[in-house]
């Protein structure tokens, strides 16, 4: 039996929301396990109400959260219980298990991934993945989105291969197209670490496209856009607040019908609590970061992105193009 394991502490939700997300999962899909680790009442709770027994699951009892104001080198270091790390302890010793949610600290993530699980040969540094929307509603990659905020051009054009394989995976392209975030389209824009970049992809076997400006990122030119952490994060911030800009406007629309379509549309491309998680690329198992206001929905929902990615097998695209 294939497992997913969900931090249900450290978001911004309580336990009980975020178990309810794996009880829906595992009521969609009996043959799929869920470990819930978080305080056992609210996890006992979520399962009742949803009609289903307890026997269902695998509890871990925790009522220590990893937060945004811990040190997450003491996930590296000494004893640590949070459920974070009681979830990474699971993930990594059960081999049923493929990956774990959590909706807590992205640095925690990052560091336990790191020093729990291990990473894929050949990657020393994981890259974050965020999957956005085109004006035409086709997906796109983004990363990095916040994990690494210096990086030189040898790890940027890898996260590269990392967003090619993952492009792959969750969205079924096949030779994706790669596009490389800068101020201008030319070759030569750019600072020196987007200069040397350039040149490594452009001599690499991926599909690259060259460079990207800002206004390019949702109008479908590229299949993985690249950056570092710093203006990958920007980015994906400003989609979010664009989303609720957005949902504003809708709202002033006095045809009803219409308001109705607009809200939708905008729903279904900016809801970001309910589209999924941030993929951390280069661990050995999969692990989703889902955004901090992540409700039960947002939980289920990444739960069927862990599905897809390890129907796709991720984890073994990605071994495949670090070995290149």
């Amino acid at each position: 039996m294939k497992k997913v394991v969900i931090d249900t502490l450290a978001g911004d939700n309580s336990a009980y929301e975020i178990a309810r997300g794996g009880v829906l999962a595992k009521k969609s899909d009996p043959s799929l396990g869920v470990v819930l680790v978080g305080p056992k009442e609210d996890l006992l709770n979520a399962i009742a109400d949803e009609g289903l027994k307890a026997s269902d699951f695998e509890l871990i009892d925790c009522n220590l959260a990893f937060t945004n104001h811990d040190n997450p080198k003491t996930l590296a270091m000494g004893e640590n219980h949070t459920s974070l790390a009681e979830g990474l302890a699971k993930l990594k010793n059960d081999p049923e298990c493929i990956g774990i949610i959590s909706c807590g600290s992205t640095g925690g993530l990052l560091v336990g991934s790191i020093f729990r699980l291990g990473m894929l040969a050949h990657c020393k540094i994981p890259a974050l993945a965020a999957r956005l929307y085109a004006v035409t509603g086709r997906p796109l990659i983004l990363l990095d989105c916040g994990a690494n905020m210096d990086i030189d051009a040898k790890l940027m054009a890898k996260f590269a291969k990392l967003g090619s394989a993952l492009a792959n995976s969750l969205e079924n392209v096949e030779n994706p197209r790669i596009g490389l975030l800068n101020v201008g389209k030319e070759e030569g824009k750019g600072n020196a670490v987007l200069k040397e970049a350039y040149g490594l992809l452009k001599d690499s076997n991926l599909n690259f496209v060259g460079n990207l400006e800002g206004h390019d990122i949702f109008m479908e030119k590229a299949d993985v856009i690249v950056c570092d952490g710093y203006v990958g994060n920007v980015v994906l911030k400003l989609a979010e607040s664009l989303g609720l800009y957005a949902s504003r406007v809708v709202g002033s629309v006095e045809d009803s019908e219409k308001a109705q379509y607009l809200s939708k549309v905008v729903h279904d491309n900016f809801a970001y609590t309910e589209l999924g998680a941030s993929i951390l690329l280069g661990p050995k198992k999969i692990c989703l970061k889902c955004h901090g206001s992540a409700d039960r929905n947002g939980v289920f929902e990444t739960i069927g992105m862990m599905k897809k990615l390890d129907e796709g097998h991720l984890i073994t695209s990605l071994e495949g193009v670090l070995e290149q």
